[in-house]
């Protein structure tokens, strides 16, 4: 592609062949054919320049990817010429930096590419969490003399997924406190203790259906029974946001996602299963216990909504076992739902995030709302800005 630099060129060449033509002077017409044929060159060595070039992107290989872990991205430009390369810009945008980091629009010149293999390379910090795609690479240049720039891509779009923060935790109270007593079940008949009913399920015993629920709903129940040898703990994470997150790091959501990794992996270290739900979001978990990979990979992906869904999930499903629902903006449906979880006997734990105490969030009716809960002696762990959520979940 011509430059402004190439215009000009080009109109000197012609201003010194019409001077010629008017005048008859030949030296005017050994300018213009000059200032052409340098017009000519300097457009057939850019087009040679990058044409034995080729640059790839290797990023540092390892099982998993952690917000917050240090990274090392190398580039790689081939030059499969005998002659080195001169004046070579490498533009690389890097997705998993803050967007006022440098590397967000990298740009490096190469004053001299020899005949071979050169690596370049830089260390990066892992901004947040989630699916980040790579765009292509790309070199541009500009020799000889700026008067033509040829920009070529290569290779294509690579994405990388950065799981959420993971801090060990030494304990947590809703898994170490839980006593050795009746566990409500999914399978009917496993204890003589009826603990509630529910809808009917395929393969639940028709020894086991209620019917005085069926005859006032006109539809199967079956009664729930109490389990003395099955546990499980189900995580319930909020995805209702009904503000502009400004900051899409450190905000209230963020918190409890990776307050939501760290209990995960306590749980799954003391051997108990954990299922996940996740209200108003588009990810649908599967309703069997999940592995830890999955659940990590699940947590990667998961985003804010504005969709106010958690008392209705909570109204549909059928909880059992040990319960922590993950939530920073609370509305007076959700917390009825959580009163009839612990009216039903399900171990209920609520993390709440503050809003309050994140930059740009302003306080709102989440404060009264806990305290309702806590008054109903709801176990209630506040999470705030700054403060090590492994440290409050191990109180």
């Amino acid at each position: 592609m011509p430059t402004g630099r190439a215009f000009w060129f080009w109109i000197t060449s012609v201003m010194f062949y019409f001077f010629a033509n008017q005048t008859q002077i030949g030296w005017l017409y050994v300018v213009s054919a000059l200032v052409f044929s340098v017009l000519l060159a300097a457009w057939w060595l850019n087009q040679r320049t990058l044409h034995y070039l080729h640059v790839t992107r290797q990023i540092e290989v390892r099982e998993t990817y952690h917000e917050d872990d240090t990274l090392t991205i190398s580039l790689n430009v081939h030059n499969s010429r005998r002659s080195a390369s001169a004046f070579v810009m490498l533009h690389e945008s890097c997705p998993l930096v803050p967007p006022q980091a440098s590397e967000r629009d990298l740009r490096l010149l190469f004053t001299s590419l020899p005949p071979g293999q050169t690596c370049t390379c830089y260390t990066i910090t892992l901004n947040r969490r989630g699916l980040h795609t790579f765009p292509p690479l790309q070199l541009s240049c500009s020799a000889p003399f700026g008067l033509f720039k040829r920009n070529v891509i290569y290779g294509s779009a690579n994405s990388l997924l950065i799981y959420p923060l993971v801090r060990p935790l030494t304990r947590y109270s809703l898994l170490d406190r839980q006593l050795a007593g009746a566990w409500t079940s999914g399978r009917s008949g496993t204890s003589s203790e009826i603990v509630g009913v529910r809808d009917y399920r395929p393969g639940d015993s028709l020894r086991h259906l209620h019917w005085r629920s069926i005859a006032r709903r006109s539809q199967l129940i079956s009664k729930e029974f109490a389990d003395d040898s099955q546990h499980s703990l189900t995580l319930v994470l909020d995805s209702f946001c009904p503000v502009t997150l400004d900051d899409p790091k450190h905000n209230p959501f963020e918190w409890l996602v990776k307050a939501a990794a760290s209990i995960g992996d306590y749980a799954l270290c003391k051997r108990w299963p954990v299922s996940l739900l996740l209200p108003g979001s588009d990810i649908a978990p599967p309703a069997s216990p999940l592995l830890w990979d999955s659940l990590l990979q699940i947590l990667a992906r998961v985003q804010p909504t504005d969709r106010q869904l958690l008392g209705d999930v909570l109204a549909r499903q059928v909880l059992y076992g040990a319960v922590a629902v993950l939530c920073a903006w609370l509305t007076p449906s959700g917390i009825d739902q959580l009163l009839s979880l612990v009216r039903r006997g399900v171990r209920l734990q609520v993390i709440w995030a503050d809003p309050s105490s994140f930059a740009g969030l302003g306080a709102g009716p989440e404060q009264g709302l806990i305290e309702a809960l806590r008054s109903s002696e709801v176990d209630v762990v506040r999470l705030t800005y700054g403060q090590d959520w492994a440290e409050a979940l191990a109180r």
